[in-house]
């Protein structure tokens, strides 16, 4: 529980951090403060110093492009990671022969259609 607390804390305060940062106002602890409360948010005052502090020497539009270049999802890499492999040479059977192609499974018929 202590873990999702701590997150709860961390999110409120990147929120936060984010609205300010948006509106064009320097983030600091007192208006990170002033923002969690308007939302009902409770936290103790280490927290907003801590992403005063952090958020400083950070480069938040940077940060925000990074993130965005992600590609989000958690599944988007691996069709990229996959079509580079033939291309290194990893994905060639040894013997230089194809991989025997798998068979196409024949559908089942249930006695009904989805479509009917």
């Amino acid at each position: 529980a202590a873990m999702s607390v701590l997150n709860d804390v961390s999110f409120a305060c990147s929120y936060a951090s984010l609205i300010l940062h948006d509106a064009g106002h320097t983030i600091e602890a007192a208006r990170i403060q002033k923002i969690l409360a308007a939302a009902n948010v409770t936290v103790d005052a280490a927290y907003p110093a801590l992403f005063e502090k952090a958020m400083a020497s950070a480069d938040v539009p940077g940060l925000l492009k990074a993130a965005a270049q992600c590609g989000g999802g958690g599944g988007g890499g691996a069709p990229a990671a996959a079509a580079a492999a033939p291309a290194a040479g990893g994905a060639a059977p040894a013997g230089g022969k194809k991989a025997p192609e798998p068979e196409p499974e024949e559908e089942e018929d249930m006695g009904f259609s989805l479509f009917d």
